[in-house]
């Protein structure tokens, strides 16, 4: 209708706003039926020079607070990930006395903090769909959509069918520079990052990614990568060892490839104790994970033992079950 889309384009999508044009007609029991509601944006502090205006849209003493830093009133919301909604307890005032409005308003936005809580989000694709680029395309714009909503951060990604590339979209404003999109390290790869699994402005788009492709093929290069490079060790580069001529390192485990060119530890190795290992006593209290630093060597042809350097990126899946220092295995 024309009363509809009355707010901003970028106002529009904030979770249960009233997009209607605000009544200026005086209609029976329309004023008695309207009331106020503040929308403040995750980590945001809305600061007030007055409080003739809030006043008048019907919020209580008790809501809008005395005056604080500087002489304003503060509306704040401390949650990282969502709106916070203030409604206006009283009716408003339409008849408003100029004394109330004598003083010009202003309103500042400032950030709270800068540091925020990451959000997780579900990208949930059916197998069949997995080989189209427009499928990921779908399932990604999804999943930004939503991450948009819940943190008012405005972000997005485009799919160019022509140059087959992804390209991500941050928000405009100076100001948000340090937004980073964390992706699995296979969905990167998938996406055309390569095994650069956070995204930020410092590289908005992949390299072509052609979805047009032979797995018959891709099995058979994968199996002749595996065959050529033979078994690897993997070591724990945080404990030293001299159970090996060449490397310090302590062994966890050795992997082998299979027919179709993964790798995965030997059934036979398996009878045998599991590979253990001790995590650090200590770390930084700064820093929200442990580092679990693992090498890869393989044997060249004279069987001296060297780094692994492979060209193509590879992905590394298992479990690791923490265990008491009293428990056995």
């Amino acid at each position: 209708t024309k009363h509809y889309n009355a707010l901003p384009v970028s106002a529009r999508s904030i979770p249960l706003v009233n997009n209607y044009l605000f009544p200026t007609l005086e209609i029976e029991n329309v004023r008695e039926n309207i009331s106020f509601r503040l929308w403040i944006a995750p980590n945001t502090g809305t600061y007030f020079s007055t409080d003739g205006h809030l006043t008048a849209m019907g919020f209580t003493t008790d809501q809008i607070g005395k005056r604080t830093g500087q002489k304003k009133f503060v509306f704040k919301n401390k949650l990282y990930a969502y709106f916070e909604i203030v409604l206006a307890e009283k009716a408003p005032v339409f008849d408003i006395p100029k004394e109330s409005l004598k003083n010009l308003l202003k309103i500042d936005l400032k950030a709270l903090t800068s540091v925020f809580i990451p959000l997780e989000l579900k990208l949930e694709m059916k197998k069949k769909d997995i080989f189209k680029n427009e499928n990921y395309a779908t399932a990604m714009k999804k999943a930004m959509q939503d991450l948009s909503e819940l943190t008012n951060t405005r972000v997005n990604v485009n799919y160019d069918e022509a140059t087959k590339k992804f390209k991500f979209i941050f928000p405009p404003n100076p100001d948000v520079l340090r937004t980073t999109i964390t992706l699995p390290t296979d969905l990167a790869e998938r996406l055309g990052f390569g095994l650069v699994d956070s995204i930020n402005r410092d590289r908005t788009e992949g390299d072509r990614m052609d979805d047009d492709f032979d797995i018959t093929k891709t099995e058979t290069m994968a199996r002749a990568l595996g065959y050529d490079t033979g078994m690897i060790l993997v070591t724990n580069e945080s404990k030293t060892s001299n159970t090996l001529i060449g490397i310090s390192d302590q062994l966890m485990c050795t992997v082998y490839p299979n027919a179709v060119g993964v790798y995965s530890i030997s059934p036979l190795e398996n009878c045998f104790e599991p590979p253990t290992m001790s995590l650090p006593n200590f770390f930084s209290g700064g820093q929200n994970d442990v580092s679990v630093p693992y090498k890869l060597y393989r044997f060249l042809d004279n069987n001296e033992p060297a780094k692994l350097d492979w060209k193509n990126g590879a992905f590394v899946c298992g479990q690791l079950r923490g265990l008491k220092p009293d428990q056995q295995l």
